[in-house]
C-alpha cells in the first residue's frame, strides 16, 4: 500500500521504494492473468478440437 506523508504545506510525499513495489506487484498479477487467460485459451482450444473430431467420428 502507498503510504503518503502530509507536511504542513499539504505536500505529499511518496517513498520511490514503495513505487516500485507497488510497480511489481501490478506486473506480477498482469502476468498471472495473462498466463490464466493463456491456459483458458489452450484449454477450450483442445476441447473445440476434441468436440470437432467426436462429431467427426460419429460421422463416418
Amino acid at each position: 500500500k502507498l503510504r503518503t506523508e502530509l507536511t504542513g504545506k499539504g505536500s505529499i510525499t511518496i517513498d520511490e521504494e514503495e513505487i516500485e513495489e507497488f510497480d511489481a506487484d501490478i506486473e506480477a498479477n498482469v502476468n498471472r492473468i495473462e498466463s490464466d487467460v493463456a491456459e483458458t485459451a489452450q484449454q477450450e482450444g483442445d476441447r473445440q478440437i476434441n468436440k470437432f473430431f467426436k462429431v467427426s467420428k460419429k460421422n463416418q
